[in-house]
């Protein structure tokens, strides 16, 4: 049966709020005399502002984050969302802490498969998670009504579920994977 997990308005609306207050310091720094205070403020500014388009995104995007079933898991949580991700393709599920936040890596196969269906930013930030966590595949909870520790469960709950009725064979695919 499918779990089905919806997006956390609040959580991205409070998100959305840190971006703004990241803006107005930006704001405030690029008006100070100091040259690197101007180009932190720049850059702040640029980078706080994309995150503010893709929370706004977020927002507005309809549908659940997150549906895992029986043969895999439909990832729309963010957007770097690799969409759909089937158990034969997932070698292990793990946390990756960084800072305060953790994320759960889904370890493909063909990490430059899943690179490449997506475009523009979300490519990039793609290509970044396979150099940071050896993945494209990271799920946050930041934007999904869950826990970390809950999604963490569910998926290896799942993929050790779907690893017990597909063995991996001897020429190390997974039930018959082609």
């Amino acid at each position: 049966m499918p779990v089905v997990i919806q997006r956390s308005r609040l959580k991205t609306s409070l998100a959305l709020a840190g971006v703004v207050l990241f803006l107005v310091a930006g704001w405030f720094l690029i008006r100070s005399e100091d040259p690197t205070g101007v180009l932190i403020g720049w850059v702040g500014i640029v980078v706080f502002g994309l995150f503010g388009v893709a929370g706004v995104a977020m927002i507005l995007r309809r549908g659940p984050g997150l549906v895992v079933d029986d043969v895999g898991f439909t990832d729309a949580s963010s957007v770097v969302a690799m969409g759909r991700v089937p158990w034969s393709d997932v070698v292990n599920v793990w946390e990756w802490k960084a800072s305060s936040t953790t994320n759960i890596v889904v370890t493909v196969r063909d990490p430059e498969a899943y690179v490449a269906r997506l475009r523009g930013p979300a490519r990039w930030a793609a290509r970044a998670n396979v150099g940071m966590v050896g993945s494209p595949v990271a799920l946050a909870s930041t934007g999904l009504r869950i826990s970390s520790g809950d999604l963490f469960e569910l998926l290896s709950s799942r993929l050790s579920a779907y690893q017990e009725r597909h063995p991996v064979g001897p020429d190390g695919d997974v039930g018959g994977r082609r």
